[in-house]
């Protein structure tokens, strides 16, 4: 873990609780925290779960509001959505896919929430080689 310390001496006559007149020298530190190689990993790996999150709940909403397949943006957000979706297709007995009629999704649910899982757990490991990196720079 990286700091940066400022120390700010501030030396003077201060009155205490009781009022009495007392001299004091106080030292104010910031300490600034830059975010580690962990970290920004951590932060990388939560943005592209947001990005495929953010694709997958449209996929989601098209497929419940029956979006027209002949849209291109209905068909972009299908096509790159698919081969995340591809290994939940069979999960729930839902075989037939027609496109243009409302459905519920359920593997599309099932993928949202799989990938969470794998995110989390994936940063969780990243977190903890952060903390050894940090209990070993306290101890030294």
């Amino acid at each position: 873990m990286q700091y940066e310390e400022e120390v700010d001496v501030d030396k003077g006559l201060y009155q205490d609780e009781k009022g009495q007149v007392v001299h004091r020298n106080i030292v104010r530190a910031q300490y600034r925290n830059s975010p580690s190689k962990a970290s920004r990993w951590q932060q990388v790996l939560y943005v592209a779960y947001g990005i495929v999150a953010g694709l997958l709940a449209l996929r989601f909403v098209f497929a419940l509001l029956a979006a027209n397949p002949g849209s291109t943006l209905a068909r972009i957000v299908y096509d790159i959505t698919q081969p995340l979706v591809a290994p939940f297709q069979n999960l729930f007995g839902v075989n037939a896919y027609t496109y243009g009629s409302s459905r519920f999704e359920y593997d599309t649910l099932a993928a949202i929430l799989f990938y969470g899982f794998l995110t989390w757990i994936a940063a969780k490991v990243i977190g903890i080689d952060k903390d050894a990196a940090r209990r070993e720079a306290t101890e030294q």
